[in-house]
């Protein structure tokens, strides 16, 4: 089991087969069908996968442990700084959503609020919150067990509260995922406690938000079943229980979340290449007047929802690569990626480093510029290169 956990190479690779060929599988056994779209899908996996591994195995340089985490805590204390100074503004203008426990229509606005429809400022600063947050925190907690702080409970408890402070459920990711690694490679059995612990969190506010599973089925079932690309529901279970939404929602979402993308880009596009146009900053030096916010374009076709509807219909970074340039900006987006992730994880030391395995992750289910620019992997990258060439 811990070779899937042996690099971020790995696990990008194990998460995206995890995600995506159990729905292609199902596709062909349970509903007894494959269509073009199915197809498709598998096709560009395979060749993004091909082209991440080329990217990864181009640096090829081994480890040299020149920097030690000292290098980075100057880095690290800004960017905490940042994320509580970020953090209380956006819940000064926002109330957290925390504070609806009970009333699941407020909480389902308010955490769409916090992280959706900010504009001038409000925007800027929102994402600076949401990157600072991937740096900041999962770093503190790593050196914090690392170093067997007296603190380090309180730091992780502390940690987590703020994030599940917009009831985003999957925020906690970003601490869990790097302190899961580290305890794979120093103690296995408390990885163990650490993914009960993770996994509670997930019940626990599951709960709090106050789905009823039932009006979930009716959601993903209704409305929509002339646009299901396989002609089946959104959800595997009717009425699911937690254990058969959980299965749903890791081995079934994904996978017709992606099918509905490429049935957009045929349907709604007519396979018109976007040219750059979902990428914030780019739009606006290629000349487009507006962004083409494409994650939520697609959500709303996939429900019917109204155009004002904040919901967003995440999926592979490999996607959004496809949408704007076709095959070759798989090509290129996967190289990069491979090449980046593999430089930061050569020159980071151990255990900083395995917040990487978050972007390994992230990637999965969310495009490149979203990672670079909304989670800090830029940040990151120029604060490796500032400490590689700084001796």
């Amino acid at each position: 089991m811990k070779f899937f956990f042996k690099s971020p190479f790995i696990f990008h690779i194990t998460i995206t087969i995890l995600l995506y060929v159990p729905g292609f599988l199902i596709t062909n056994a349970y509903f007894e069908f494959i269509n073009e779209y199915a197809i498709e899908l598998f096709s560009i996996l395979l060749v993004s996968l091909v082209f991440f591994s080329l990217g990864w195995l181009t640096y090829a340089k081994k480890r040299v442990n020149l920097n030690t985490i000292y290098d980075y805590i100057p880095y690290i204390n800004f960017t905490l700084v940042i994320y509580i100074i970020s953090l209380l503004y956006t819940f000064y203008e926002t109330p957290p959503a925390l504070l609806f426990i009970g009333n699941p229509d407020l909480i389902a606005y308010y955490r769409e609020a916090t992280t959706k429809g900010k504009i001038g400022l409000d925007s800027i600063i929102n994402g600076v919150y949401f990157a600072s947050s991937y740096i900041a925190l999962p770093m503190l907690v790593l050196i914090a067990y690392y170093k067997n702080h007296y603190l380090k409970h309180l730091i992780l408890l502390l940690s987590t509260l703020s994030l599940l402070l917009s009831m985003e459920k999957a925020r906690a990711f970003i601490i869990y995922i790097p302190l899961a690694i580290f305890f794979i490679k120093v103690n296995f059995r408390k990885f163990t406690l650490v993914v009960i612990i993770f996994y509670s969190i997930i019940l626990i506010t599951s709960n709090f938000v106050g789905i009823n599973k039932e009006e979930l089925s009716d959601r993903y079932s209704s409305n929509i079943q002339e646009r299901a690309v396989t002609g089946v529901d959104k959800m595997l279970f009717e009425s699911p229980n937690t254990v058969e939404f959980s299965i749903n929602r890791i081995f079934w979402i994904p996978y017709i979340t992606a099918i509905d993308w490429l049935k957009y880009r045929d349907y709604a596009l007519e396979n018109t290449l976007l040219l750059g146009q979902t990428t914030p900053i780019l739009y606006n030096i290629l000349g487009f007047d507006e962004r083409y916010r494409i994650e939520n374009l697609v959500f709303k076709f996939q429900f019917d929802y109204p155009d004002d509807s904040l919901g967003s219909a995440n999926s592979h970074y490999l996607l959004d690569a496809y949408f704007n340039w076709g095959l070759l900006g798989i090509v290129i987006y996967s190289y990069l990626f491979g090449l980046i992730l593999k430089f930061l994880w050569i020159n980071i030391p151990s255990p900083l480093n395995y917040i990487l395995y978050n972007y390994a992750y992230a990637a999965t289910i969310a495009n490149l510029h979203s990672l670079f620019l909304g989670a800090g992997l830029l940040f990151i990258l120029i604060m490796t290169i500032l400490v590689k060439y700084r001796r």
